[in-house]
């Protein structure tokens, strides 16, 4: 008898476990979504490599587990499900950075610049300050700023979420620190179960190049890409019942 598998969920860099709140009423499985360290209130670090994010989460309980990352997310949950390889399922990434993090392309395209200018904002920035400026950011659902494409409720947790990352976390992320003692090419190659794809339009935002899926295609095991060319890098928040579905397929 195959026991129903149980979903975590790990967020993306700014935001917290209840970011996929939404998400998760749609799924009819088991569920966790827990704050990555120095994000909510999980506890702040003196490091932020992609390895201490994934040691920080407690072993799987109850196997088999669906593994499913958002951006940052997506590379720790890359680590875990090959730490843990016996107790996962499936994995789903959702536009994760799995090359734009090296640091000569972070660099290039201006994320570097980008993430250090919003860990300045977060220190010197009140959250009423920042929920009002991420209201003018753009959202990846077409040419809609966020302000337009949330309710206030969504853009108020999103703000909230923002004010209580960890100015620290933002710093690390494009730097040979932050993948010291990790090798995301050969923790891809390594993880045997179904590794689900959900990548955007680059036009819109999203991190992965065309020709990044085709790698991500060559280098997995068991790869299955799924494209949404009307969004960028977050998905979820736009297309929660097209995530919620393939989910429910990859927990079989």
């Amino acid at each position: 008898m195959i026991r129903p598998a149980s979903v975590l969920l790990l967020h993306g860099i700014t935001r917290r476990g209840d970011d996929f709140d939404a998400l998760r009423d749609l799924l009819p499985l088991p569920s966790a979504a827990p704050d990555l360290l120095g994000h909510g209130t999980a506890p702040r670090a003196p490091d932020y490599r992609l390895i201490d994010y994934a040691d920080a989460l407690p072993p799987p309980e109850n196997a088999p587990h669906v593994l499913y990352g958002h951006s940052l997310g997506g590379l720790i949950a890359l680590l875990y499900a090959a730490k843990y390889p016996g107790q996962t399922r499936a994995v789903v990434l959702e536009d994760p950075p799995l090359f734009e993090i090296a640091p000569e392309r972070f660099a290039a395209n201006g994320s570097a610049a980008a993430f250090e200018a919003l860990a300045q904002q977060i220190e010197t920035s009140q959250p009423e300050d920042l929920l009002s400026d991420m209201g003018t950011w753009p959202s990846g659902a077409g040419d809609r700023t966020l302000g337009d494409a949330l309710d206030h409720e969504a853009l108020a947790r999103r703000a909230a979420a923002l004010s209580q990352t960890d100015p620290a976390a933002l710093r690390v992320p494009g730097t040979d620190a932050f993948l010291e003692g990790t090798d995301l090419g050969r923790a891809l190659g390594q993880i045997t179960c179904p590794v689900h794809l959900i990548a955007g339009n680059p036009a819109l935002g999203s991190v992965l190049t065309h020709a990044d899926r085709e790698t991500f295609l060559s280098q997995a095991q068991n790869p299955t890409l799924h494209v949404f060319d009307a969004l960028g890098h977050d998905i979820h928040s736009f297309a929660g019942q097209d995530c919620a579905r393939i989910v429910r397929h990859a927990a079989g």
